[in-house]
């Protein structure tokens, strides 16, 4: 899979062995783009530009006409990775410190609330662009204090009078009881991802700095097989209605 870690092009992959590797994803000969799918299955990554071939450990494999040439300390600049759940993150920094570092104690608390993370995987996906510094729409996420005002079909399903936040070196977790069944669980993992579970339906949210007053807000639904698509539209839409009632908010913050 390909992705970003800021502005640095990312390629994550399995190799022979099912070793977890992750790569920065930039031909050492002009710095075009090796992978450029999403997704994908092969067994070498080839960059378009000049055809030269890297294995899945990124080691450079072919390259046409280099012949005499010593080539063998070629190879994609590593780069951290780490799993959690069904999610993989990555760090530019190959000698980072390691992701368990950097979840602290969140991988249990999300397991202690019954959130099943293996057994979901993702269904649905939407993005909003909003005319806002990313750092309004991280705050903006972090407090409840406008729920009652600005998101009355939030209020209406969980008791947002019964609402805390608790701070860890790291991330920080927010928990409201529904109303009738089920809690709410959002997770903020520092500096710009999220995790929204409700009992088997999570969302994930990654807030993507684009310039000073623009961020673009990806939105991942993480559902378990056993939930009917017309459940996962309801659940996606709950969802949409309240991101666009903050983004309103955030906008209007931005201008003010």
């Amino acid at each position: 899979l390909t992705s970003r870690a800021g502005r640095v092009p990312i390629v994550v992959t399995r190799d022979g062995e099912g070793g977890l590797n992750a790569f920065v994803n930039v031909c050492r000969h002009r710095g075009a783009e090796v992978a450029r799918e999403r997704n994908g299955k092969r067994n070498s990554l080839q960059c378009h530009y000049h055809a030269w071939t890297y294995g899945l450990d990124g080691r450079l494999r072919a390259a046409p006409r280099t012949e005499g040439l010593d080539l063998s300390d070629v190879s994609l600049p590593r780069a951290g990775v780490g799993l959690w759940g069904p999610f993989v993150f990555v760090n530019p920094e190959p000698d980072a410190a390691p992701l368990e570092d950097a979840l602290g104690e969140l991988p249990a608390i999300v397991a202690d609330a019954g959130i099943p993370l293996d057994s979901i995987r993702p269904r649905r996906s939407a993005s909003y662009q909003i005319a806002a510094n990313w750092k309004l729409v991280v705050d903006n996420y972090l407090e409840c204090y406008h729920c009652p005002v600005a998101h009355p079909g939030f209020s209406k399903t969980f008791d947002v009078d019964d609402y805390t936040l608790t701070e860890y070196p790291t991330f920080s977790v927010q928990r409201t009881p529904g109303r009738e069944a089920g809690e709410g669980l959002y997770a903020f993992l520092w500096p710009n991802f999220t995790l929204n579970a409700y009992t088997r339906n999570v969302s994930v949210n990654l807030f993507v700095p684009l310039t000073a007053d623009r961020t673009l807000a990806v939105f991942e639904y993480y559902l378990g097989d056993e939930v009917a698509d017309d459940e996962a539209d309801e659940f996606v839409a709950f969802v949409d209605q309240v991101q666009r009632e903050d983004t309103e908010l955030c906008e209007s913050a931005q201008r003010g």
